[in-house]
């Protein structure tokens, strides 16, 4: 299970251990953005949290490419 810890970077600093559950409600909430870093446990290096699927970022249908305004 532990397999299952997410960690996320952001400003340089690494966020975690969090449980799938935490990322897809932080991602819900907003707290997490489409452009966050993050990394499973075991993931050589971080990804963007639009590649990881299942995550229903606030406002953002759930597996549609993220439009962000400003990038």
């Amino acid at each position: 299970t532990s397999m299952n810890q997410w960690f996320v970077v952001r400003d340089g600093r690494e966020v975690g251990p969090l449980s799938a559950q935490q990322l897809k409600e932080l991602a819900s909430k907003g707290r997490l953005r489409p452009a966050d870093l993050v990394r499973r446990e075991g993931m050589s290096s971080p990804r963007s949290a639009r590649d990881i699927k299942g995550l229903p970022f606030l406002g953002l249908p759930i597996d549609s490419p993220a439009a962000e305004a400003g990038t």
